[in-house]
């Protein structure tokens, strides 16, 4: 029956190589078989794969990085499998097998790394660990040395957002760390940032607010911590929280943070965020002159009136234009964009209809034709549904009246040489009366710009030394 057996020929431990502090054990041993023996022996803690104990020298921080030195020395397909522990966790497996072993070579295995924590630790080495090998003496496997790292365990917390960290106690917003979170819709629209909270330390950072991110400040109400964070964070370790931003009105909306915790120099770690409400802002024209929304008395000012149109063949054409005075997109939403309702909605006509949307301080047009089918006043409103939050839809009446031509009476000879002319008449109507002595030559304005007075209008004229005269009436508006 063959023998293992695990000669200590370099002490196992910690050595610092390159900047990076290297655990090393060198091994030979013989084939294994059946009731075989593998011995561990010391571990230290070495430096540069000499004999220096560096046991005091580690600190914080330092990278340990496990391996092994070992060479065969009779027996080829023989596989060695041994583990590292730190304070009883198993952080590193090895194994090696080679079928052309050599007793001159010496194999080098690197394997995991832990980081070097303040505090009492222990270093154990173990072969065999999964006990896959039937010894005459189990109990000789495990050897174990107690070390110390100086310093003291502490976390440090580091927030980031957008992947970039934000300084404990930032009072500047910006959109390159998420700490401003741009423009929302007072209507509707929302923000969500989400941060993340890093422990850089070496001992686990302890969040210990209630809430565990808690947002003050002006306008704290118009931001909301969606997902709060992690109780706590691991040393190294991270944990994210979310914030939604909901403008409560329009303009810059700002806040604080704050998240209480055991770091102790940044206890609580807080910051200012800020975003902006925005929303679109509504006003309807007509000749340059605002039309209130639900507005019921049609004005000749603001081209509400579309004064008077004959029946036969006479139309008015109205251009209304659309302004977003807002600091956010204003939509039209309806179908058609612009609609006609009321008691003569037929006699209106939207002939040109404006721009779906209208950007923050734009305009865009709309024209309205009014081409009467009865004589009188017609009545109709206009509808524009929209996303203003407070003219939605954007609605005023609308009337026009529908004329015929006017209608003259025969002269009436008056006292004097006086003639007086008669003719239908229409409000809001202007009329010109025109005469002439001789109809080759046409005829002349005698008095224009006359105000309508229904049902009739007269104007009286003289015929002294005429032989013989005629009139006319024409509409002028």
């Amino acid at each position: 029956m063959k023998s293992l057996e695990l000669h200590n020929q370099r002490s196992a431990g910690f050595s610092k190589l390159a900047g990076t502090i290297v655990a090393a054990l060198m091994l030979s041993w013989a084939g294994v078989a059946s009731g075989a023996n593998q011995i561990a022996y010391g571990v230290g803690l070495h430096k540069d794969w000499d004999q220096t104990d560096v046991t005091d020298s580690l600190a914080v921080g330092d990278v340990v990085q496990f391996g092994a030195l070992h060479r065969w020395e009779s027996m080829a397909y023989t596989t060695l499998r041994f583990s590292w522990y730190i304070d009883g966790v198993r952080l590193a497996d090895g194994t090696h097998y080679t079928a052309n072993y050599s007793a001159a070579t010496v194999y080098t295995l690197v394997y995991n790394t832990w980081t070097a924590t303040p505090g009492v630790h222990t270093l154990a080495f173990r072969v065999d660990p999964d006990n896959l090998v039937s010894e005459s003496n189990e109990s000789d496997n495990l050897f174990s040395r107690v070390f110390s790292v100086p310093g003291t365990s502490a976390p440090e917390m580091d927030v980031q957002g957008n992947s970039v960290s934000i300084v404990d106690g930032d009072s500047t917003p910006s959109l390159t760390d998420h700490t401003d979170f741009g423009s929302a819709l007072v209507a509707g629209g929302t923000v969500v940032r989400t941060y993340t909270i890093r422990n850089t330390g070496t001992a686990t950072l302890n969040l210990s607010g209630s809430p565990r991110v808690a947002v003050s400040g002006t306008h704290a109400a118009d931001f909301t911590v969606t997902t709060q964070p992690a109780a706590s964070v691991a040393a190294g370790g991270t944990t994210t929280f979310q914030v939604t931003f909901d403008p409560s009105a329009v303009g810059t909306r700002t806040a604080a943070l704050s998240i209480a915790n055991d770091d102790a120099n940044e206890n609580p770690y807080n910051y200012s965020i800020q975003g902006t409400g925005t929303e679109p802002e509504m006003d309807v024209q007509g000749n340059s002159v605002s039309i209130v929304d639900g507005d019921s008395t049609p004005s000749l000012t603001d081209h509400t009136d579309f004064g008077s149109a004959l029946l036969a063949g006479g139309t008015v054409v109205r251009t209304y234009t659309i302004r977003n005075t807002g600091t956010a997109t204003l939509n039209l939403s309806g179908s058609p964009r612009v609609a006609v309702s009321g008691t003569h909605a037929a006699d209106f006509t939207v002939t040109t209809q404006p721009a779906a949307s209208v950007a923050a301080g734009g305009t865009t047009t709309f024209q309205v034709t009014f081409d009467p089918s009865a004589v009188g006043t017609r009545t109709a409103a206009l509808s524009i549904a929209n996303d203003d939050a407070n003219e939605n839809p954007y609605n005023y009446s609308i009337q026009g009246t529908g004329t015929t031509p006017p209608e003259m009476q025969a002269p009436e000879m008056g006292s004097g040489g006086a003639v007086v002319i008669r003719w239908t008449s229409y409000t809001n109507h202007l009329y010109a009366v025109h005469h002439s002595t001789n109809l080759l030559n046409g005829f002349g304005v005698l008095q224009g710009n006359i105000q309508g007075t229904p049902p009739m209008n007269s104007y009286t004229d003289t015929v002294n030394g005429a032989l013989m005269k005629f009139w006319k009436v024409t509409t002028e508006e």
